[in-house]
C-alpha cells in the first residue's frame, strides 16, 4: 500500500494491519483517524444527525476517534419483534443526542440531536513528546489517555481498552498519564491531590 498523507492535517496515515489507517471524507479526501473524529464532530454540530457505532457502553465513529459514553439505554422490540436499543448521550454541542440500533447483527446506531440541553464533557489529551492534541467527548481523564495511547499504537478495539491498558495509567499531582499521553485530572481521579 502506498503512503497516504492526511488531507486535513498533513500527517502520515499509518495502517494497524487490520485497517488501512485512514478514512475518506464526503469530498473523497483521505484523512487520518484523528481527523475523522474532528470531521464527524463538525458534521454532528452542523447537520444534527449522523450514523455511528454502538458497542454496549459507548457510541463511537468507525475508527473510535470520536467517542461518547452512553448516559442511558433502553432495550425493547420493534413492531416485527426485532431487538431495538435506544441510547442517549451528551453530544459535542451541549445537547443530548438520541440513537437507535435495530437488530443483533450490526453495531450501527442512527443518531440525532434532541432539543434537550445536556452536560457535555470534553477531555483534551496531549502527546507530551510530539505535542499532538486529541479531544474526546464524554470519557473520564483515565479513559481518554488510555484511548489516545491505544490509538497511537494502532489499536482501535475500544471495547477492550480498560482490560488491556488500565495497568499502564499513572497518576501525578494534577495529571493522568498513559505512555506519552497526558491530561489534567478531575478532582475525583486517583493519585495525589
Amino acid at each position: 500500500m502506498a503512503d497516504v498523507i492526511c488531507f486535513r492535517c498533513g500527517a502520515l496515515c499509518v495502517s494497524d494491519g487490520s485497517a488501512v489507517g485512514y478514512g475518506v471524507d464526503k469530498d473523497g479526501n483521505e484523512i487520518c483517524y484523528g481527523c475523522c473524529g474532528v470531521s464527524d464532530k463538525e458534521a454532528m454540530i452542523q447537520d444534527g444527525r449522523i450514523t455511528l457505532y454502538f458497542n454496549g457502553s459507548e457510541v463511537t465513529n468507525w475508527p473510535g476517534s470520536l467517542r461518547f459514553k452512553v448516559g442511558s439505554k433502553r432495550e425493547s422490540r420493534n413492531n416485527w419483534g426485532v431487538k431495538r436499543t435506544d441510547v442517549w448521550f451528551g453530544g459535542p454541542d451541549s445537547f443530548v443526542w438520541w440513537g437507535v440500533n435495530v437488530g443483533d447483527s450490526h453495531q450501527l446506531v442512527r443518531c440525532k440531536r434532541t432539543k434537550q440541553k445536556g452536560r457535555t464533557v470534553l477531555v483534551e489529551v496531549v502527546n507530551m513528546r510530539t505535542l499532538v492534541r486529541v479531544t474526546y467527548v464524554g470519557p473520564t481523564p483515565e479513559e481518554a489517555v488510555i484511548a489516545a495511547y491505544a490509538q497511537s499504537l494502532g489499536d482501535w478495539s475500544t471495547w477492550q481498552y480498560r482490560e488491556k491498558y488500565s495497568s499502564t495509567v499513572e497518576y501525578g499531582k494534577q495529571f493522568v498519564y498513559c505512555g506519552d499521553w497526558a491530561t489534567r485530572k478531575w478532582s475525583s481521579s486517583k493519585g495525589d491531590n
